[in-house]
């Protein structure tokens, strides 16, 4: 697999980066639902925290369709 990456589409330092970027873009997700729908303070950090799974997860998903482009 890895004699297939070409030239720097998909290295590692952008993947750390990108995965990084999408935890904290579903944590304040997670968060912002979770403020919205009344659940209020007490399960705020579980929302975050689904919230940065799920976007990690959508994440890999999109990389490993697109091909990491």
């Amino acid at each position: 697999m890895l004699a297939g990456v070409e030239g720097g589409k998909n290295n590692w330092q952008t993947n750390v980066w990108e995965c990084g970027l999408s935890a904290v873009a579903g944590w304040g997700f997670g968060v912002s639902i979770c403020a919205a729908s009344g659940v209020g303070v007490p399960l705020m950090g579980a929302c975050g925290y689904l919230g940065a799974k799920s976007a990690v997860t959508l994440w890999a998903a999109m990389t490993e369709a697109t091909g990491g482009v």
